[in-house]
């Protein structure tokens, strides 16, 4: 399963949309946030989930699709040829390495140590 849409594509961007949320922007500041759009704070265990069980467990299943991928057969007659799997994944690429690739631009373009 390839494509820009599937579900691999679609593990990989929630891990790094969680990953920012509890650690870029950080994990306090984003309940402060939901407190003030709900009203009340929510249960602590919504800030353990976003900064650690969903991104494990999303890198977890993206590793797994990707350690047991099996070519894309059509039909259970048809293997596509090699060159089109290779355009599946470089579209597929084209879409999960927007975010990856622009936190490392910032964090070379950044003045400071990463800590800071």
């Amino acid at each position: 399963e390839t494509g820009s849409a599937s579900g691999t594509t679609l593990l990989w961007q929630a891990f790094w949309e969680c990953a920012v949320i509890a650690w870029v922007y950080g994990a306090d500041r984003f309940m402060d946030d939901v407190a003030c759009m709900i009203g009340y704070r929510a249960c602590p265990w919504m800030k353990w989930c976003r900064s650690f069980f969903t991104p494990l467990v999303c890198m977890g299943v993206f590793i797994f699709k990707t350690v047991y991928y099996k070519p894309l057969v059509y039909n259970n007659t048809y293997m596509y040829p090699w060159w089109g799997e290779a355009m599946g994944w470089g579209f597929t690429l084209s879409s999960m390495l927007c975010v990856p690739l622009h936190l490392l631009g910032c964090l070379l373009r950044a003045k400071g140590t990463v800590a800071e």
